[in-house]
């Protein structure tokens, strides 16, 4: 008797499980693009703005080390 009910239960219970599952998916489908799309986005604002600031740091470095050799002839003979 008690077996009959559970069966009959779980019967009843597929249908809205699986329900579930689908539903389940497309929500995940769903989430995965939006952060696809958020990813894409972020990575398109994000490279200009690091081109921008590696150009600043190698100028930073070209100037710290060329300024030296302008230097060069006020260090050799100086005016008095």
């Amino acid at each position: 008797m008690c077996c009959s009910r559970t069966s009959d239960f779980g019967d009843a219970i597929a249908p809205t499980v699986l329900k579930i599952d689908n539903m389940l998916e497309r929500i995940s489908d769903f989430l995965d693009e939006e952060i696809e799309t958020t990813l894409s986005g972020l990575t398109a604002l994000i490279e200009p703005i690091l081109i921008v600031f590696l150009g600043v740091v190698v100028g930073g470095m070209v100037i710290c080390m060329f300024l030296p050799i302008f230097k060069m002839p006020e260090i050799v003979n100086p005016k008095r």
